[in-house]
């Protein structure tokens, strides 16, 4: 959950011209000028940008594991 600061016509107006929120999904990047317009964050950061890395990388290494407890280190060959 992404929560705004109170913003004014004349700041949305000044966000626009930037040219930033034309080809964002949510007309914001948290990464970009926006950035400045929030008040917080609830949850994960990386939702918000679009790809929750944390969740993505326990399920790669989840997926991977049985594959790579069969690897032998010096040839890279499977067992």
């Amino acid at each position: 959950k992404v929560t705004f600061a109170e913003l004014n016509e004349e700041l949305v107006e000044a966000y626009i011209q930037t040219g930033e929120p034309m080809d964002k999904a949510g007309g914001y990047g948290i990464q970009g000028f926006a950035a400045s317009m929030i008040r917080m964050v609830e949850g994960c950061y990386y939702n918000v940008v679009g790809l929750p890395v944390q969740q993505t990388s326990a399920l790669a290494y989840k997926a991977l594991l049985p594959y790579l407890d069969n690897l032998d280190p010096e040839s890279g060959e499977r067992n």
